[in-house]
């Protein structure tokens, strides 16, 4: 029962596909393209910076005023290249991210 708000982005960070699932909370709107923005642009998942956060590490937010550090971004990889990125809001945090790593791997 999980309503989620899912955005794709290219390479460089701008929208491709975006959805709203009936339920999901308006926050996620902007939340879901910040974490795929921030997994594409930054080529790597925006776990990396919540770990960062988590772990004492606040200067990640000076880097870039848009990004996420939320779970919930993951890059899209084919054939060893980066070819955009998901990004996922409307759970918690562990539940974005499970979503998200599910759409990034639909594509190998």
């Amino acid at each position: 029962d999980w309503k989620f708000v899912i955005s794709i982005v290219d390479t460089n960070g701008e929208p491709v596909y975006f959805v709203k699932m009936d339920g999901a909370q308006t926050a996620s709107v902007t939340i879901a393209p910040g974490k795929a923005r921030t997994a594409a642009r930054y080529r790597r998942p925006s776990l990396i910076f919540f770990n960062a956060m988590e772990t004492g590490h606040p200067y990640v937010v000076t880097l870039d005023p848009t990004l996420v550090a939320s779970p919930g971004g993951n890059p899209i990889i084919e054939g060893g290249r980066i070819i955009g990125a998901i990004g996922v809001s409307g759970g918690t945090g562990d539940q974005d991210n499970v979503v998200s790593l599910a759409g990034a791997a639909a594509v190998k």
